[in-house]
């Protein structure tokens, strides 16, 4: 699946993601969808990092979901849990590879360990890929 961005100034002011220039141009391969109540993000990768990006900001260039990700419903007020960290993610669905899921760290990495995340989602596609 692949989206790009309707207007990059609003992505850079609802993210506080400054500096990006050119997103405009920009089409982005989408690695994992999460919602919320009504509330759908993209995860999507950029300059080496991982970012969580509200739906309502893009247009979807290319609606092709990949065959091997897996889709998980749960029920009304779910919240991923870890040991390792003090906060809670809502969400009620993900669509995605089911790899991301099965890492307990990678989901909240994101926000707390970026660096963690990105080496997770990159040595897994390398191997997806073959490229090890």
């Amino acid at each position: 699946m692949q989206i790009k961005v309707i207007d990059d100034d609003v992505l850079e002011k609802r993210t506080a993601c400054w500096g990006f220039c050119s997103l405009n141009e920009a089409v982005f391969e989408v690695l994992a969808i999460k919602q919320y109540h009504r509330k759908k993000q993209y995860l999507v990768e950029y300059d080496n990092r991982l970012f969580w990006w509200d739906e309502d900001l893009f247009f979807i260039v290319n609606d092709n979901i990949p065959k091997e990700w897996v889709e998980i419903r749960y029920k009304y007020f779910n919240k991923l849990r870890n040991s390792n960290y003090c906060f809670k993610i809502p969400i009620s669905y993900y669509l995605g590879p089911k790899c991301f899921m099965e890492n307990e760290n990678f989901m909240f990495d994101i926000y707390e360990n970026p660096r963690d995340a990105y080496a997770f989602y990159y040595g897994e596609t390398k191997r997806e890929t073959g490229d090890v």
